[in-house]
C-alpha cells in the first residue's frame, strides 16, 4: 500500500492526532501497538473500538 503525502492532509484533527500518537509510540518502542493501548493514552478519550474505526477510515 502506498500512502501519498496528500492523504495525510485529508485527515480530520482526531484522526491526525491518533495517527501521530501511533507513529510516536511505534518509533519509541519499536513494535506495533494495539487500539487498546492507544485508547489508554493521555488526551485520547475514545474506546478501543472507536480507535479501530478511525484507523480503518
Amino acid at each position: 500500500m502506498t500512502i501519498k503525502n496528500s492523504d495525510l492532509f485529508h485527515l480530520d484533527d482526531r484522526s491526525r492526532e491518533i495517527f501521530k500518537r501511533i507513529v510516536e509510540e511505534y518509533l519509541a518502542k519499536g513494535f506495533p501497538i494495539g487500539s487498546r493501548t492507544v485508547s489508554q493514552m493521555d488526551r485520547i478519550n475514545l474506546s478501543a473500538a472507536s480507535i479501530r474505526n478511525v484507523i480503518m477510515t
